[in-house]
């Protein structure tokens, strides 16, 4: 296979992303809980407000490339950190994607959040909040290189004590073990059953691609 590069992910790629992500989760529990019958619609408003509220949170957003052309994508969170937030701005974009999804997708994100913000480790850690690859390239190491570069980062992190992350589906759970995860805790959200998973800081040095 041709070599993966791994890319901050810019407005120019918006377009991109949405039909890799709309692909990626079509038929995923979390997303027919959210959205049901206006999935690619309300997935579409979501990752548009994903890519406005990024750089006002600090989070990260990066793509996977073959051949130049996009084949999957990563959503993170890294360590917490003091640096002031446009709250004005962030609460107009709350506002806008409410708009878009309806109320009662948007309750059960905030109800979702809280409960990723309730399992997730105590110690500084980055967090996995997406991470999604197009069926037709799946299984070729692209989501493998995304989750290794967000442990590369997490690695040169002075505060990070390592990658957390959540599934919906139990294949997954088997996928990220393989990749040095461990199950913290389980809980279920509605009908959707969801593994908090963590990988400890390896402390290993690594180069970044860029």
């Amino acid at each position: 296979m041709n070599s993966i590069k791994i890319i901050p992910l810019e407005a120019k790629h918006k377009e991109n992303v949405i039909e890799v992500i709309v692909a990626a989760f079509d038929g995923y529990p979390l997303m027919n809980l959210f959205f049901g019958d206006t999935y690619k619609r309300s997935t579409k408003a979501l990752w548009q407000y994903i890519f406005d509220i990024s750089p006002i949170q600090n989070s990260l957003l990066l793509g996977a490339t073959v051949r130049d052309e996009l084949q999957g994508v990563i959503f993170a969170s890294p360590p917490k950190t003091e640096k002031t937030q446009d709250e004005s701005a962030i609460a107009d974009l709350e506002e806008k994607l409410v708009e878009e999804i309806g109320k009662e997708a948007a309750e059960f994100f905030d109800l979702y959040f809280k409960l990723k913000s309730d399992r997730q480790p105590s110690q500084p850690h980055f967090y996995v909040n997406a991470l999604g690859v197009h069926p037709r390239n799946q299984r070729m190491g692209i989501g493998s290189a995304l989750l290794e570069h967000i442990q590369m980062l997490s690695d040169r992190h002075p505060e990070s004590n390592g990658v957390a992350l959540d599934t919906e589906t139990e294949q997954n759970v088997a996928y990220y073990q393989r990749l040095g995860y461990q199950v913290s805790s389980k809980s279920n959200f509605d009908y959707v059953k969801i593994w908090f998973m963590f990988r400890d800081q390896n402390r290993t040095v690594h180069d970044l691609p860029y």
